[in-house]
């Protein structure tokens, strides 16, 4: 039985906007209508950009910055110092929380792989070895980028709502220099 009350204070709540954020202005931009709001994959990723999420970033951050985190105040005072006891715990609990959403979006949302890929990609290795970009000046801020997948993995989804996008059923099409949406066939 997970200890929620560890998983969630390892996942920094105060952070969880910074992923679920893009999420929800990709969502915003890629819905052609309210009903485009009322899928499940839109609640499943919404989900997962609360606690699966934040748990992968900041967990993995966690186990990796031990050393410097135990120097830290702030650990001891309103975030928490995961110690080398609970690192495998806390990986087991990662993995448990996470993979089912990639699972999931196998099957939901298949164009939103490489997004979620790119996500998991940068989570990891922002604070892992051995690319372990928080430690080298330009990877630091590049590996920035992980925020913008959630958002892009709505758009993903979204692409069959965009006129011009990869969905060929609806184009603009221009006609006399007026602009005209095609309906589907």
């Amino acid at each position: 039985m997970p200890d929620w009350r560890f998983l969630l204070k390892v996942s920094r709540p105060r952070f969880w906007l910074y992923v679920l954020g893009p999420y929800l202005v990709g969502l915003a931009a890629g819905a052609a209508s309210t009903d485009d709001l009322n899928r499940i994959e839109v609640l499943v990723f919404g989900l997962y950009f609360l606690l699966p999420a934040n748990l992968l970033i900041y967990g993995i951050n966690d186990i990796f910055d031990f050393e410097t985190d135990r120097k830290n105040p702030k650990k001891t005072e309103y975030e928490m110092l995961v110690r080398p006891a609970s690192h495998r715990k806390l990986l087991f609990w990662m993995i448990a929380l996470n993979l089912p959403f990639a699972a999931a979006s196998i099957y939901l949302a298949p164009q939103a792989i490489f997004s979620l890929a790119g996500f998991f990609f940068f989570s990891i290795f922002y604070s892992a070895p051995p690319i372990r970009a928080k430690q080298v000046p330009f990877l630091d801020s590049a590996f920035n980028v992980l925020y913008v997948f959630s958002g892009g993995i709505r758009l993903s989804n979204a692409y069959r709502l965009i006129p011009a996008a990869a969905d060929l059923r609806r184009r603009m099409v221009l006609d006399d220099g007026d602009a005209c949406i095609l309906s589907d066939p």
